[in-house]
């Protein structure tokens, strides 16, 4: 699962350490939970 995310994540963003890679990654997976619970936007 990580390796799907890994490419997404910009290279700033990996010169963090682990644990604050993690804390970015379970905030994106928080926004992504919420998102999914709203109806979809129809374009």
């Amino acid at each position: 699962m990580s390796d799907a995310i890994a490419p997404t994540i910009p290279a700033q963003l990996q010169k963090k350490t682990p644990a604050q890679n993690r804390g970015l990654i379970t905030r994106k997976k928080k926004l992504r939970t919420i998102s999914d619970r709203l109806p979809p936007i129809k374009n």
